[in-house]
């Protein structure tokens, strides 16, 4: 078997395998002798049948399926002899005809890129901390004592603290979503009842209502109205629509509205850092009908009330408490998520590489396929779409280096401790608890605790600023946008792949070469023609999807340094 790999850019290898007559043959003989052992035909005693009758008759089959073997146990043991670390693959073509005694084929595939994550003293990161969290708590046990408030139809208008129902009908929300599921949820949210309490909350259930709080005091019921707001009409109800440090970076929402010279319409075009507005809402428009008023009416925090069958608290004070440790568990994730997705941000912009967009547009095309969306993606919705997915993709590149540059080992008691957290959380649902227990749980978790180790090992290397955020801002606004904006110290920076532009210039040069030869020149809608023999090859499932379940984290890559 002869291969060549050849770089057609910094990350992308056209390999071409080519099996020789001798060793098709080879293969073909022993199928062909296995199968005159079993034939039986008319005319012939079993397993007596003369071998040309058989060529014969099934020689085409038996060549075709020689082909489609021969070629699957080669893709695996091409990657492993090259030593390719494959990220995606991308095409497989098969050169030879279905009737050739050889097989000469090529497949494009992704590597991995090799990373310099050797620089930590350039990072820059900032652990943010949270203010305001007694009024959280506060906040947390007055939505706790909500769910067992009475309730009075009120015949006045509505005042903060009622709750109110309304009906509200969508008449044309412009809205930028990332997945077909969100888009289905959000229309059928857009066009629904909904209970909501007017109170000085804020959260994310309801998140779009609660932006109508401030036109909802002093209604009353049968009133009817409609919204039309603009991204620069929607402020937030706590921070309103400016920005936290504007000394520091200016990050204000900015609004320019492009005139259409032809039918005289404004188009809103909307650029932001720190929030994304109503979760990439551009334009908010509604029509909002009162149905009902009530009057809430919360009970004692007495002894009464917690001994109530239904609360499981023994007094105010285990519900402070538990309602604190519970915030604070919030506040830990969530800050170390915003700390680890610095870290990701800066190392790529010590390391700019140009992840090549056939690996998104193939997860594009999976997602599509996977939730039947039938309408094409909008130039905004796929920009958002990669954008997530590069974040995605090179945390896992960078965490799985960083472990096999520095020796992380995978610290198998937290993975125990974890395993057990899952097991108990689950206890009264024993169909979760056989997936905790299955082997794909196991190495996810295994995958999450090593990533945290390696987090771990980089933050104990460097010094972690600290900012102040309030609850609400930590817990419910897209603060890593504002993160995203730090960059390292130092720079500009590059990224210097293992093979030069020459050697990029002079494979490609060949490529095109061999394939004006082959006749296997893409046309001008970019098809390549495939014989229909080979329609059914595939490529191992090595795409973006398996290298970000399946990881194995008990079997480490090769360090990039060695």
């Amino acid at each position: 078997m002869e291969v060549i790999v050849r770089p057609l850019d910094e990350l992308k290898r056209r390999v071409r395998v080519s099996l020789t007559e001798e060793e098709i043959d080879n293969e073909y003989d022993k199928d062909l002798a296995e199968i005159t052992k079993k034939a039986e035909l008319p005319g012939f005693r079993p397993g007596k049948v003369p071998v040309g009758v058989i060529e014969e008759r099934y020689g085409t089959r038996i060549l075709s399926d020689v082909h489609q073997r021969t070629l699957k146990d080669s893709l695996d043991k091409v990657v492993e002899q090259e030593k390719l670390d494959v990220l995606h693959y991308i095409e497989l073509k098969v050169v030879s005809k279905p009737s050739d005694r050889y097989l000469h084929y090529y497949f494009d595939a992704l590597i991995f890129p090799k990373l310099d994550l050797t620089k930590l003293e350039l990072l820059r990161i900032t652990k943010p901390e949270v203010i305001d969290l007694d009024t959280a708590v506060e906040r947390g046990i007055a939505r706790f004592v909500q769910k067992f408030a009475g309730h009075k139809s009120a015949d006045r208008p509505a005042r903060l603290g009622d709750k109110i129902v309304i009906q509200i009908k969508d008449l044309g929300t412009d809205h930028i979503d990332i997945d077909p599921d969100v888009r289905t949820s959000r229309q059928r949210f857009l066009n629904g009842q909904f209970e909501i309490t007017l109170g000085d909350e804020w959260g994310k259930p309801h998140r779009f209502v609660k932006f109508l709080r401030p036109e909802l005091v002093g209604k009353s019921v049968g009133d009817k109205f409609e919204i039309d707001w603009g991204t620069d009409d929607i402020v937030h109800p706590e921070l309103g629509s400016g920005t936290k440090k504007p000394e520091e970076n200016n990050n204000d929402l900015s609004i320019e509205a492009d005139q259409n010279k032809e039918d005289n319409e404004s188009t809103i075009t909307v650029s932001f850092n720190r929030y994304r507005p109503l979760h990439r809402i551009k334009r908010l428009h509604l029509e909002v009908l009162v149905k009902e008023i009530c009057q809430v009416e919360l009970p004692e925090l007495d002894k009464a009330f917690f001994a109530r069958d239904d609360i499981y608290f023994e007094d105010l004070e285990q519900l402070q408490q538990v309602t604190q440790n519970d915030l604070v568990d919030q506040v830990d994730k969530t800050s170390r998520a915003l700390i680890e997705s610095q870290i990701v941000d800066q190392f790529m912009a010590m390391n700019p590489v140009n992840i090549p967009e056939d690996y998104f547009e193939a997860r594009l095309a999976e997602l599509k396929e996977k939730s039947q969306h039938q309408d094409e993606f909008s130039d905004e919705e796929k920009t958002s779409l990669f954008r997530d997915w590069r974040h995605e993709l090179c945390a896992n590149i960078i965490v799985d280096q960083y472990v096999a540059d520095n020796n992380v080992t995978l610290d198998r008691g937290l993975v125990e401790a974890a395993l057990r957290a899952d097991f108990q959380r689950y206890s009264h649902t024993p169909q979760l608890q056989d997936y905790i227990l299955s082997k794909e749980h196991q190495i996810k978790v295994s995958r999450t605790v090593l990533a945290s180790q390696a987090f771990d090992d980089i933050l104990s290397k460097i010094k972690v600023a600290e900012d102040q955020w309030t609850f609400n801002e930590l817990m419910y606004e897209d603060i890593d946008l504002y993160y995203a904006n730090t960059q390292p110290s130092g720079g500009p920076f590059s990224w210097f792949p293992a093979v030069s532009q020459e050697e990029i210039d002079e494979a490609n040069r060949i490529e095109r070469e061999l394939l004006e030869v082959e006749g296997t020149l893409p046309d001008q809608e970019g098809e390549v023609t495939v014989e229909p023999e080979y329609e059914n090859a595939e490529l191992p499932k090595q795409g973006w999807k398996s290298f970000l379940d399946n990881l194995n984290p008990f079997k480490k890559r090769e360090s990039a340094h060695e």
